[in-house]
């Protein structure tokens, strides 16, 4: 093994409230147990955050924050500094050579204003490399996330509450309607009784807070325990719409017989059990297996990513594939039997599956169904389907069918509203308040409908035959496989247009394209490639080979999936 240091990079946490001002600690950790190199005067390390969060970076720790147990390293051996305007820090080394042993690290703690809304960002980490001493920092890049705009602050109905003793509750009620509740080294004990906490603010520094049997209940407003530790006994404590921020040195004890549950983000619906999408998908709450490629029983027509596992519709059969990301285990689930006399429906479509936070969404041959994980068929949509399901709004469900873009409760199934558009889209995409759809009408057009009543405000000619379409926050990204390029457009909400603002060439034949938070991935069918583009500025960061016909890809928070022909899933 390398003698050299290995910087491995992370970044606490990767759940942010949106709308919020977030906390965060980025760290560097020596990795290599065989390593004989020092950290020499002049090395440095460089984060840089993703737009526009990043611009409102602020450093909320005046020195470097050192973990070094040999005592070789101290904060007065680094230098801190923040740059706001190109959303970069850097912590410098500025001391003596010293050793960098496993287990040691250094950070620093930023500050910024979280953007308002469902989104993934990035990380990009970098640092000096000289030949011999210092490897590459891993992971270049890590994804964090937003999970939805916070409720409100409220202005409070309450004085702070400041207790050193720390209050006793048997059975009583306490609540706090936008005011703060401040313990300070003291302990808040409730017995069988019910805190709540409405937009305020409760904070615990070095205290300890007991809930035995009682239920605790955060509506929108913020716990944040810094150095103390929070105990639940059977108890039931629910988070709707705020943020629990748990600081270094603090330990979360849940006990036996107690319920946590975690809102799933978009769509409502709570995991029965386990962490939500969010959770998996930013905060790598496990290392990802060493399998990069599987073989399933059929080739995968789509790919979805449920928070837990990747599930691929297995073409022509009546079966779901769940895999496992962090074992790379494949479990086949069948669907259930529309009665004792008929048989399982068959799976069609190349965009045929998509999650709603509770349920997925699959076409078959005798319509568009809702699939829970066990196979089960709870749902069957008005809609015909037979194109498949496009796409998931938070409410509803936009289902392509013939010439129709339709709007399916996800609750019951119903249309609610429907989009002519004369043609079969070819792809969907949602912004937040608008479904895109774009057809091979009139050499290429573009539409734009409103989420809230169907109604299309929006109408672009494109000028090529489209294929994909992906949303990235801000703009659209609309393939052109006849050009073997992807096209950036942006939209003016005054002037109700969009404009093109970018064209890339990624290989022969774009099939599918899908953004993960911070890059454009674009399947090449024909080529039998995968590219990646940042999508800032459409830059090519490289170009994977694949087996034979890439279709369908997926990104489970970490890791993007292809599912190509002969029924082979890679990791990439």
């Amino acid at each position: 093994m390398s003698k050299n240091i290995l910087p491995r990079v992370e970044v606490s946490p990767q759940v942010y409230a949106g709308g919020a001002i977030g906390t965060m600690m980025i760290t560097v950790t020596s990795a290599n147990l065989l390593a004989k190199a020092d950290l020499v005067n002049g090395d440095w390390f460089e984060f840089t955050l993703d737009t526009p969060w990043g611009q409102t970076l602020v450093l909320a720790s005046g020195s470097a924050i050192v973990n070094s147990p040999a005592k070789l390293l101290q904060p007065a051996d680094f230098s801190v500094a923040a740059n706001a305007g190109q959303r970069l820090v850097r912590i410098e080394y500025i001391g003596k050579g010293a050793l960098f042993r496993s287990g040691e690290g250094f950070g620093c703690v930023l500050r910024f204003l979280a953007p308002p809304a469902y989104a993934f960002g990035s990380v990009t980490a970098k640092s000096l490399v000289r030949a011999g001493r210092l490897d590459a920092v891993t992971p270049d890049v890590t994804t964090v996330s937003f999970a939805g705009a916070t409720s409100g602050t409220g202005k409070g109905d309450q004085p702070p509450v400041k207790t050193d003793g720390g209050p006793k509750t048997g059975g009583g009620v306490t609540v706090v309607n936008g005011g703060t509740t401040t313990v300070s080294g003291g302990n808040t004990t409730v017995n069988g009784g019910h805190t709540q906490v409405n937009n305020g603010l409760t904070s615990v520094t070095g205290g300890s807070t007991q809930v035995s049997g009682g239920v605790t209940a955060i509506s929108g407003g913020i716990t944040n325990i810094t150095g103390g530790n929070t105990t639940v006994s059977g108890g039931n404590t629910s988070v709707t719409g705020g943020q629990v921020s748990a600081g270094a040195g603090t330990v979360v004890n849940v006990g036996a017989g107690a319920v946590l549950n975690i809102a799933a983000g978009p769509g409502g619906g709570a995991l029965a059990s386990g962490p939500n999408f969010l959770q998996v998908a930013a905060a790598r709450w496990y290392e990802a297996a060493s399998v990069h490629r599987l073989t399933l029983a059929a080739r995968a027509s789509a790919m979805a990513f449920d928070g837990r596992h990747v599930w691929a519709a297995l073409a022509q059969s009546s079966k779901l594939a769940r895999i496992d990301p962090s074992s790379g285990e494949v479990t086949e689930v069948m669907l259930a039997s529309l009665s004792p006399v008929q048989p399982a429906p068959t799976l069609i479509g190349t965009g045929g599956l998509i999650y709603d936070g509770e349920k997925f969404w699959v076409a078959t041959d005798q319509g568009c169904f809702a699939v829970r994980r066990d196979g089960s068929l709870p749902l069957r949509a008005a809609a015909g389907g037979v194109n498949g399901p496009a796409l998931f709004d938070g409410e509803s469900v936009w289902v392509m069918n013939s010439n129709n873009l339709q709007k399916v409760s996800a609750v019951t199934g119903n249309i609610t509203d429907s989009v002519w558009l004369s043609l079969p889209p070819e792809g969907v995409a949602f912004d937040g308040k608008r479904v895109w759809a774009v057809t091979g009408e009139n050499g290429g057009s573009l539409f734009g409908a409103r989420v809230s009543d169907a109604q299309i405000e929006c109408q672009q000619v494109l000028g090529f035959h489209p294929g994909a379409i992906a949303y990235d926050g801000a703009n659209l990204w609309i393939l052109d496989p006849a050009g073997n390029t992807v096209q950036r457009w942006t939209y003016d909400a005054v002037t109700n247009t969009c404009v093109a603002a970018g064209r890339y060439g990624v290989g022969r034949g774009p099939r599918t394209l899908l953004f993960d938070g911070a890059f454009i991935w674009v399947a090449n069918w024909l080529e039998s490639t995968v590219v990646k583009l940042r999508a800032s500025d459409g830059a090519q960061l490289g170009s994977t080979a694949t087996t034979l016909r890439p279709q369908a890809l997926a990104f489970d928070g970490i890791s993007t999936w292809v599912a190509c022909e002969q029924g082979v899933v890679q990791r990439l």
